[in-house]
């Protein structure tokens, strides 16, 4: 089996129809078990999530977003370290940078 190269990290409360989709996706993703793709989902991105993130050459986020006006978009992210309020609720290029920290 080829080495797990690609991490897609769905970010989303399946539990709520407007944020969901990230959650959704990985289901539907794991589904197709995919060779070298890992899969992994949580509710919103937290410190720990940048220990998984380091395992991987590659990360794609997938989250619900209103700001756009197709039904998709994909964009490169780099990474940055800021950090808010709380490191609860972190954004991917806050858990990319922490990912290199790591």
């Amino acid at each position: 089996m080829p080495k797990t190269l690609i991490l897609v990290f769905g970010i989303g409360n399946p539990g709520r129809r407007d944020d969901g989709l990230g959650a959704h996706f990985i289901d539907r993703l794991r589904a197709l078990n995919l060779p070298g793709v890992a899969a992994d989902a949580n509710y919103q991105l937290q410190v720990e999530d940048a220990l998984t993130v380091s395992r991987f050459e590659r990360v794609v986020f997938v989250d619900a977003a209103r700001a756009i006006d197709a039904p998709f978009q994909m964009a490169g992210i780099e990474p940055v370290a800021e950090f808010a309020f709380t490191t609860h609720s972190l954004a991917p290029r806050t858990v990319l940078a922490l990912s290199r920290e790591l």
